[in-house]
């Protein structure tokens, strides 16, 4: 069976289906001081939309720019922990999503955003 014959037989539907993984965040489990794996979970988000903001780091001269844009990509791929709850947010005294992003995994966002791509 060829590559066609085996695309042939999948629901279109499982194409569209959205991957998710769980990888491990040392810097977080650091941080909450846990002596266990602390796993946050990332779910495969709109290429195009990841592809603009992948530019827009590797385009950026600056590491705060880059902090920023990988921290954006992480936003739209992180499910757990919900980088858009208001209340995680207020929490960690931050203004948005991508403040918490950086607040939370500082230099890993660059671990992250590799596997989220």
């Amino acid at each position: 069976m060829n590559l066609v014959d085996k695309l042939m037989a999948v629901e279109p539907s499982k194409i569209d289906e959205k991957a998710e993984i769980k990888i491990n965040a040392p810097k977080l489990r650091r941080r909450l001081g846990s002596s266990e794996p602390v796993e946050i979970t990332l779910r495969e988000g709109d290429a195009s939309r990841i592809m603009d903001l992948s530019l827009m780091a590797k385009s950026n001269k600056t590491g705060d720019g880059m902090m920023k844009a990988m921290a954006l990509i992480a936003c739209e791929c992180i499910v757990e922990p919900d980088l858009k709850s208001h209340e995680l947010q207020q929490h960690f005294h931050c203004a948005n999503p991508k403040d918490l992003a950086i607040k939370l995994f500082g230099m890993e966002l660059s671990d992250i955003t590799d596997k989220a791509i």
